[in-house]
């Protein structure tokens, strides 16, 4: 059904009320020009706003996106198939909609790249261009989880409706994948961004990583951003597919949520101090302090790990939590093999004071057998757990 048809209706039900445009867009909570533009046939309501046209009016969802009364039932297989194309259309709008503001999303954030490394080599400013670059990735975050917003408001207004839920779905699930392009790009934006701020002697004012040394360490940095991306996947995976898929169902166990959450946070942590720990020239009492806080914050994941095994009772669930506690441990190794190919230094004199500038350097080998090691990890835990879920399934039904 054309727009024509909408508007022409819109206008009819309101002169039959005695309703004027203002008051019509007043109980809408709209503009008396968007009313104008609906019923002049230059725009159609937002698929949010159909149920409460519809209650307005005192008719169905489905004669308002119809554009007319349906008084018998010989026609309602085709006004059904007229009433899924107009939810169709009004959906593909919203998709549109956002998508456009993904790609401009998108642009931002690579403009906020292109600026730090100008900024950083023409004008050895690494921090102005830092500054920009984390600038232009949260204007594009914030207006992108906006629109998103708005967006699943639009489409989830419309569940009142008799309408077809699987244009609904798929819209959504369209809308969320552009959400998750967007967060990719500037999750790789940030993660590339970090050296220029880290690596760098802080007594120059204007010191900048070389572009040697920066490309020594860009595996290192694309694996980073690549298990950054492939986290936020897994927390987005049910809005991402289309099937979720039933292998998806036994992570969700309270325990192995928790255990998972607990455990991450441990590691990171562990990981961050080896991290400062690799790149400090402090005296050897510091790493021994940095080394008992690595070893303390691994052996509290390891007591996690068998707190929530103790207070499991089932014992399929438990050998699950094993499965991916054991994960998760392989996974910090191999973010440790990465870690170590990092090497910095700098000169120093007969008293031990800094006389030349901080050197930075990565073997790009370690970055590739922490990449190699991460997917044989994610390969065996997927396919021990698609086995473990059948095998659950299977006594489930006996």
């Amino acid at each position: 059904m054309t727009k024509k048809s909408i508007g022409a209706f819109l206008a009819a039900l309101r002169k039959s009320r005695g309703l004027t445009q203002q008051e019509v867009a007043d109980r809408l909570h709209v503009s008396n020009k968007t009313v104008s533009k609906w019923e002049r046939e230059e725009s159609t309501p937002d698929i949010s706003l159909i149920p409460a046209i519809a209650e307005l009016f005192d008719v169905s969802c489905d004669e308002i996106l119809l554009g007319k009364r349906i008084t018998t039932d010989k026609s309602a297989e085709g006004n059904s198939a007229k009433v899924a194309q107009q939810i169709k259309h009004l959906a593909g709008k919203t998709v549109t909609k956002y998508q456009n503001t993904a790609y401009f999303s998108i642009l931002l954030s690579v403009i906020g790249t292109i600026l730090l490394y100008a900024v950083s080599y023409a004008f050895y400013i690494p921090v102005m261009g830092f500054s920009m670059c984390l600038i232009f990735i949260a204007v594009s975050l914030i207006m992108s989880v906006i629109q998103l917003n708005n967006a699943r408001h639009i489409l989830q207004g419309n569940l009142a409706c008799e309408g077809e839920q699987g244009i609904l779905d798929s819209s959504k699930i369209a809308i969320y994948r552009y959400f998750f392009g967007v967060l990719s790009v500037n999750v790789f934006a940030f993660v590339l961004s970090v050296p220029f701020i880290i690596l760098r002697d802080y007594s120059a004012m204007y010191s900048v990583i070389t572009a040697r040394s920066y490309l020594s360490y860009l595996p290192f940095l694309i694996f980073i951003g690549a298990v950054v991306v492939f986290c936020n996947f897994y927390l987005l995976r049910h809005r991402l597919m289309l099937e979720p898929g039933e292998h998806w169902i036994f992570y969700g166990t309270e325990n192995g949520r928790k255990m998972s959450l607990i455990q991450g946070t441990c590691i990171v942590a562990s990981l961050l101090i080896l991290t400062i720990d690799m790149t400090n020239f402090s005296e050897d009492a510091v790493f021994n302090y940095s080394a008992v806080a690595f070893l303390v914050l691994n052996i509290f994941s390891v007591v996690t790990v068998v707190y929530y095994l103790i207070n499991e009772g089932s014992k399929a669930k438990r050998a699950f939590l094993i499965l991916l506690g054991s994960r998760n441990f392989l996974l910090e190794v191999s973010a440790i093999i990465a870690l170590s190919g990092m090497s910095v230094s700098a000169g120093f004199d007969e008293f031990g004071k800094i006389i030349d500038s901080y050197r930075y350097g990565y073997k790009s080998t370690n970055a590739l057998i922490a990449i190699v090691f991460s997917l044989i990890t994610f390969l065996f835990y997927f396919h021990i757990k698609q086995l473990a879920v059948k095998n659950i399934k299977s006594n489930s039904a006996e």
